[in-house]
Order: C-alpha cells, then structure tokens, then sequence
C-alpha cells in the first residue's frame, strides 16, 4: 500500500501547474523513513559547504532541526566538515560555490532564487539540500524540519526527492497594532499601561514564527500615534517603540526577515489628524515627522507608503493625484536618507483611499483617472519601487465591485499595466480576518481562492496576511503562507499539517476542525463550505475539545510560533469551550422557543426574538401543559450556561486592556462583542446595549 500511495503522491505532485518563467515541476516523492536519529543514536551529521558554514540564515535553520529533537527527547546531530564513519552526510549548501562542491552529488535543473532541492545519495549515503540562495536553503531545512517525524527513539524524514519553490516572491506577515484593535493577543505599542506589553523574546518569538512560516516580510503599521509631533520632544511612547523596533529589524534580517513598516501618509498624532499636503505648515511638519522616523529606522531596508483609511484629504483643492505626488515626495525623500531600502507605493481604496472624495464614494471616471496618473507616475520612482493594486477597488478588494455599488472598476487592469514597470502585490486586507470579532480565524478555502484568481490574473508578486491577534492566529497565518507558497493544494492537507506542526502527530485531527469557528458574519467572511447550524458547531467543538485534551499531545511546536505549543492549546481550549457552550445556548433557545409556539395559550406571541426573561415570565403565568417539564429543564440548562457570565469572560480574557487604559476607546471592541453573542441569540437574555465602559466613544 506505501508503494501505491508513494507513487500516487509522486504523480500528483508532478501535475501541479509549472510557475511562470521556469521549466521544471515541483516535485515531492517519498519512500520509507530516512533516519537522522536512529535506535537513539545520531545516524547523521550536518555538513555545510562553503559559505553556508558561517551562514547565520542557515545555521540557526539547523538549531531549529536539533530544537524539534531535543523535544522529542532524542540525540541532537553535530556538526562536521565531514560525516564520521558511524554517520552519514546532511550536506547542505548554496549557490554555484555550493554546488560545484557538491559536485555529482546534485541532480536538477534550473531553480528560482528561493527555491531549494531535497535528495537523497543513493544507497543511504546521505542528504543534500540545495538552493540558488541563501534563503532558498534556509526554506529547504525548515521543509526538511517539517517533514520529521519520531517515534520509539527514530527521527527521521520519508522525503526521497523534493523540488519546490513559492509561487510568489513577495510574502508579507502584516500586524496591525492600532489602539482600537488592542486584545490580549496583539502587542500594546500604543497605551500607557504595562498589560499586554512585549518583551524582546515575544518580539523575537513572533519574528521567528515569520520566519519559520517562510514570510519574507515583517509589515507592521507605524500608527499615527507614532508618527506624531511628540517625536520633536523625545516622546516616551515613540522612543521606546523606536528602541526596540531597531532590535527586532536587526533580529529579523537574521532569520531571513526585512522589516516593512506602513505609514499612513499624512495621518498624525494620537487624534488622527490628516495633514494637507496644500497647507504649507502642515506639510513641512508632516515631512519633518517622516525624517524623524527614516532616520531613527536607520536599519530598515523596506517602507511602504500607505495611502488614507485612515487618512487622505479631501479639503483645499486636494484629489488622488496629490497624493501621488505626495508618495512621490516621500519616496524620494526615504530614498536620500537612507539609499538602500525600497520603497513599496500603496493604491489601497477605491482607489487611494480617502482622497480628493469621501472614503469609498468614487466611480468609474475617477479611479481611472487616479489610476492612468499613478501608472504614469510609476517610472519617476526610486529604483526597486515595488506598489500594490488590488483585485477589485473594494473592501474586501473583489473585482467588479466598488464598495458597496456594483461597478466596473476592476483593479487588475491596471496590475497589469504596473507589472510592465515594477513588481506589483495586492494588499487584500480581510482574506484573513478583518477588523471584526477576535476569535481563531480559518478563511483558507478563501485564501486559495484569491491566489488562484491572481494567479490567473498573470501580473502578481505577493500580498499580505493581516492579523490583529499574532499569538492567536496561528492557523490562520499559516494558512495564508501555505497559499502564498504552494496554491494548488487542498485545504485537508494545509489544515492536516499545520495541526501536526502545531500538536504533533495526533494533532491532524484538530488541525482538520480549526475551520468550523469561521461561522461569524463580518468583514471578509464568507459563509464556509458547508452551512453553518449551531447543531454543527457543538458537535465540532466537542469534538475539537477532546482532541486537545488528549495526553499524547506534543507539549512543543515542531515549528517555532509565536507563542509555546501549551500556550495556544490552553488558548484554544479557552475558545473551544466558549464556542461549543454558545452553539448549546442557541439549540436551547431554539427547542425552547419551538416548544412554547407549540403551547399556545400563554405563548400564543411568542417569536424568535422574544427575549428570555420573557418566556420565564410567561411560564409563572401559564397553568398546566403538554411541554412543561421539557421547558422547565431547558430554562434551567440555559441559566446554567450563563449567557451573562460567558460575555463577561470573552470580554475580560479578549479585551481587558480598555477596563484599565485611561483614554476613551473605540467602541468596536464592544461592537465585536456583541456580534459573537448576538450570532448565538444571547441577546435574547443579555441586553447588546449593556456596555462595560461608559468611556466607549
């Protein structure tokens, strides 16, 4: 039976669509297990060649090998110039150095940049892994990490040959931090207060999850309570954001990351205010609050320049082509301060957001207006502009729709036309989450979707993978990275490994139920696959809950994350739970409802929407009748759920870093809150307007 599916896996992998510009087909075949630990003993040593030796993208690759079997409580491998007579070869090596050291020892051909080859010597004489790159070979060991498996003191790999690559080159990991997306699961750069404050090792743990997902960027928003005139006074907020943003780009580069801050262009201070390029006061402070942060930055090698949401003008003769000239201005500027980073131009919006016109009110004439400028503009850039330009000028960036009218603004063509230029990404922000309800996200069916549609489009290099909630969002992130790097799998075997990489070996089943939580209406979602019924979110979450408390769970990652293997199981758990009693709730109040129409008399006006206390009111009122005890039974299940204490829990657990910050919020936080209860009728028993905070502004 191996043997058949070896040989099926081989042949389904060498169907899968060749990439633009090369000429070989990604290739995967496996056969029995290939030992790097064996009967408890070292089978193998690590043999870096040439420049891969002092390495620092390919060493710590390797650390990450002897972390996983450190973990699984076996031998880790040494590392040698040669393998001893006891052990054979790891080699692994990079670029025409590498690979004339290897000499007969490699077989392929033609390889993009990032691309690396897995294979083994013939008659177990070793291992080599390859790449053109650097970062190509880097990818190589984390695929080799992901592929081990351990058991009965054996750790090994059952790869035999793997030729691979991504499908885009360009793969952002982007956080937003802002102050109304705070959460116990986001970094606080914003408030004064020490909850939910990083230290340099979470910092450094979420980069390493980047990096171990095989993003290449590291995208995060210089909120506007940064880029704010307090930088001129040595503002605390901004100059220890400053201070340990220089660690982590200095900490990124080693693992293979470039640093890619967002800035809002002419968004300024804690109050957002939107400075107008045509006000000359206004404009040189503006400038001057970006200098300040090109300088103090002086160790990023990438900016992007953000368009409006938040932002834009549309006071003073401004229009979308004033804010590229803006952008052009800022370019040029990042450029003459610091000659080596590159600069990405955003189009974000309808298009441009927030210029010249209300936010998402544009048309036709306007965007191709916008866009016909913007393209001509292209050229006058720094060399290694790279822009983005979505699928569709929409909030969810979905061809032919223009927020919320139907219309012909279809993005990709002018993506196209950029293409000739410069390479060009989307920015598509809610294919991952949005901005909504904080809870385990898994749109990966979408996320496939959408790079199957820019695959198709022919003109995309890459795109983001947004997250409010990093120490979270594992899956979803990892979903996203897997749709950047390779498309043309399923979401079974996506789902199937990342609970594997996650929980070990017994983990797949949990990773294959991580997608019935996306049941909750809100940007960017898109009803699941299969319809949502609270009967089958109870039944999943029961499920999910006893694959995470199993005993013979991993306790580690196999890959790092930005948060301990235990952490996000007790997270989950935390989420499973609370999803699994709010599907209860609602069959509850569903069968109690159903039952009092059934009974009449009393419950002769009783809908849907009556609230709880209602029908319990109705019940002291009603005298003898067939469904009595069955409504009785529920009215007590359903109190013993506490609706009222499970929103108060999600609340604190989420969201508690507003009970304690001094400044008025943004309610949405509360808004979000309310859509979870809400999508589980607990507003029929706990009013939406009973707001913990009367500071929600």
């Amino acid at each position: 039976m191996r043997k058949i599916f070896v040989g099926l896996l081989f042949l389904t992998m060498m169907l899968v669509p060749i990439a633009s510009g090369y000429s070989m087909d990604r290739t995967r075949t496996e056969s029995s297990q290939f030992a790097l630990i064996a009967d408890g003993k070292p089978a193998v040593t690590f043999v870096p060649l040439g420049a891969a030796a002092e390495c620092e993208l390919v060493t710590n690759a390797f650390d990450w090998i002897n972390r996983y079997l450190e973990n699984s409580h076996v031998p880790t491998i040494a590392t040698g110039t040669a393998a001893s007579s006891e052990t054979a070869p790891v080699f692994a090596a990079y670029g025409k150095q590498g690979r004339d050291l290897l000499g007969n020892k490699l077989n392929t051909t033609e390889l993009p940049s990032q691309g690396f080859i897995i294979q083994r010597l013939p008659d177990a004489g070793g291992l080599v892994v390859w790449s053109p790159s650097e970062l190509g070979l880097r990818y190589g060991l984390i695929e080799l990490l992901r592929s081990l498996q351990t058991t009965n003191n054996t750790s090994g790999t059952a790869i035999e040959k793997v030729i691979d690559w991504p499908e885009f080159d360009k793969r952002i990991y982007y956080v937003n931090f802002a102050s109304h997306l705070q959460n116990a699961y986001n970094v606080n750069a914003v408030f004064n207060t020490d909850l939910y404050k990083w230290s340099e090792e979470q910092w450094f743990a979420l980069v390493d999850n980047i990096s171990s997902l095989r993003y290449n960027y590291f995208e995060f928003w210089l909120v506007p309570a940064l880029m704010s005139p307090e930088v001129f006074n040595g503002g605390k907020l901004q100059t220890e954001f400053a201070a340990t943003m220089n660690k982590v780009i200095r900490y990124a580069k080693s693992r293979g990351v470039t640093v890619h801050p967002v800035v809002a262009i002419n968004t300024v201070g804690i109050d957002w205010h939107y400075h107008c390029p045509n006000v000359p006061a206004e404009k040189a402070e503006l400038l001057a609050i970006w200098e300040y942060w090109i300088k103090t930055l002086h160790e990023l090698e990438s900016w992007q320049i953000g368009t409006g949401d938040p932002g834009g003008c549309t006071k003073n003769g401004c229009t979308k082509k004033t804010y590229v000239d803006l952008a052009l201005e800022v370019a040029q500027l990042i450029k003459k301060l610091n000659p080596k980073a590159t600069i990405e131009v955003a189009t974000w919006g309808e298009p441009m957001a927030g210029w010249g016109i209300p936010l998402w009110s544009t048309n036709e004439a306007v965007a191709k207006e916008a866009m016909d400028y913007f393209i001509s503009k292209i050229p006058e850039f720094p060399k290694g502009t790279f822009v983005n330009i979505n699928r569709g000028f929409s909030p969810d960036c979905i061809p032919n729709i223009l927020g919320r009218e139907q219309a012909n603004c279809d993005g990709r063509v002018w993506a196209k036309q950029a293409a000739e230029l410069c390479p060009v990404l989307t920015w598509d922000y809610s294919v991952t989450e949005g901005e909504e309800t904080v809870y385990p996200h898994c749109r990966l069916r979408r996320q496939l979707a959408a790079r199957h549609s820019e695959l198709e489009a022919g003109c995309y290099s890459g795109g983001i993978a947004y997250t409010m909630a990093p120490q979270l969002q594992l899956c979803s992130q990892f979903c996203a990275a897997e749709s950047f790097w390779n498309p043309h799998r399923t979401p079974e075997e996506i789902l199937a490994l990342f609970g594997r990489l996650a929980f070990g070996p017994a983990g797949e089943k949990a990773g294959l139920l991580l997608e019935e939580f996306e049941c909750l209406p809100g940007w960017g979602y898109e009803p699941a696959p299969f319809p949502f019924t609270p009967e089958r979110l109870f039944d999943a979450m029961t499920k999910l809950l006893a694959v995470l408390q199993q005993d013979d769970l991993d306790s580690d990652t196999q890959i790092p994350f930005a948060v301990s293997g235990q952490q996000y199981k007790e997270t989950l758990i935390f989420f499973t739970t609370l999803f699994r009693d709010l599907a209860d709730l609602s069959i509850s109040l569903n069968k109690l409802t159903a039952l009092a129409k059934e009974a009449g008399g009393v419950f002769a006006d009783v809908t849907d929407q009556t609230p709880f206390a209602t029908l319990e009111k109705k019940m002291s009122e009603a005298g003898e009748f067939p469904q009595r005890e069955q409504m009785i039974a529920l009215i007590e299940h359903i109190k013993a759920l506490d609706a009222p204490g499970m929103k108060d829990k999600y609340w604190k657990n989420v969201y508690g870093i507003y009970d304690v910050v001094d400044a008025p919020i943004d309610p949405r936080s509360w808004a979000a809150t309310n859509t979870l209860m809400n999508r589980f009728k607990a507003n029929r028993i706990v009013n939406p307007a009973d707001s913990p905070r009367s500071r929600l502004q």
